[in-house]
């Protein structure tokens, strides 16, 4: 690709990961002459993740960009709980880190006016600008920041979704070919738990442990083993271990102090732009990007960005709220209700919560009929209120 000078660039994004990945592709896409320069503290883009969403969550003018990343692609899911095992009619799809990467180095080998800068250790990001720790100074139109999140558990007020999941080899066929999102009839220690089973193909699975839990300890080696037991009480029959992946994840219930609207632009984690019942982060980034892409050349903090604001807020401060009833009304081990119940709702009130487009009529359903078990109605009442 062609060099370019440092003063020149028109987008320049501190962060290699999610969501400045699906903004470099959707502008690329949008705008192919922009001078787009990507800045990533690691040696690689995108991390050790996988990022998973429903179909429904990528509007009609994605397609053609995120068609770029190699993605999994399932008809429907299965949910498990003691009381309701039910297999959910709507479109899953799950991509790698490793997957957006090569995506992402693609296109930017394919636009002569972009440039990725791996090792790129962030000292200070301005408007206009952005420092690194070398001295380096990288001087762009718009600087859209994200680095990730900035939650730290000192004087957090909230929850924590803890998981550690292994892509496994297997001998023999999985015993699944659609994805098990939520398989709860596990032991119910520190807080809800469930099994999070990805069949990638028939000999490669992604087997997750995960627990809302009211504190941010995790064990991975416990985790591990939690993982390799299970697949072996199931039926999959492990070759070798691919990878691992872990983490500690904010389930807030209060709100942010400020939203973004001003150049540096805090996208992503950091921008608060991700779900805060599910840890869901895609479906926030794709509309993030889409809408900055959508606005290029010209600069993304319009009125369309404040509606964007506004409606990502309503929905936050929803999620807030069951947040909060979820960890101060339940006993640890006695949440899972909760979730049964919701996936009794109908299909595309479940897709329209996942991607944070809930109506008034779906939040009616949490806070009406029969309270879950060891909800009372006035506990749901005061969460209504909050609302």
């Amino acid at each position: 690709m062609t060099r370019i000078d440092d003063k020149n660039w028109d987008y320049v994004l501190a962060g290699g990961g999610l969501q400045n990945g699906l903004i470099a592709l959707a502008l690329l896409h949008h705008l192919p002459s922009a001078r787009v320069l990507l800045l990533e503290s690691a040696d690689t883009l995108c991390g050790n993740h996988t990022w998973s969403f429903h179909q429904a969550d990528v509007p009609a003018a994605a397609e053609p960009w995120l068609s770029a990343v190699a993605s999994v692609q399932w008809p429907a899911y299965e949910v498990r709980f003691p009381e309701l095992a039910r297999r959910v009619d709507c479109g899953y799809r799950s991509f790698s880190s490793a997957a957006l990467a090569t995506a992402l180095t693609t296109t930017f080998e394919q636009s002569p006016h972009t440039q990725i800068v791996t090792g790129a250790h962030v000292s200070q990001v301005a408007d206009g600008y952005v420092v690194l720790l070398d001295g380096r100074r990288f001087q762009g139109t718009y600087v859209l920041d994200g680095r990730g999140p900035t939650f730290s558990p000192v004087g957090f007020r909230g929850g924590y979704q803890k998981f550690v999941g292994l892509e496994l080899a297997l001998t023999s066929p999985c015993p699944r070919t659609e994805p098990l999102l939520m398989d709860a009839t596990i032991a119910q220690d520190d807080g809800f738990r469930f099994m999070y089973v990805l069949p990638f193909t028939p000999q490669r699975v992604l087997i997750e442990d995960t627990c809302f839990s009211n504190n941010p300890r995790l064990d991975s080696n416990d985790g591990r083993e939690r993982v390799r037991s299970y697949a072996e009480q199931n039926g999959y029959v492990i070759a070798s271990e691919i990878r691992c992946e872990s983490g500690v994840l904010p389930m807030p219930y209060e709100m942010p102090s400020r939203w973004p609207h001003a150049m540096p632009l805090a996208v992503g984690y950091r921008g608060g732009f991700f779900h805060p019942a599910t840890g869901y982060s895609f479906p926030c980034a794709l509309r993030v990007a889409e809408h900055i892409a959508q606005c290029a050349p010209e600069n993304p903090v319009n009125a369309d960005w404040e509606q964007l604001i506004v409606r990502h807020r309503n929905q936050y401060r929803f999620a807030t709220v069951l947040n909060r009833l979820l960890f101060t009304a339940y006993e640890p081990a006695r949440r899972h209700p909760v979730f049964s119940r919701f996936y009794r709702f109908p299909e595309q009130c479940i897709e329209r919560f996942y991607r944070m487009d809930t109506t008034l009529g779906d939040k009616a359903r949490f806070f009406m009929g029969c309270p879950p078990r060891g909800f009372t109605f006035r506990q749901l009442l005061k969460g209504a209120v909050l609302l």
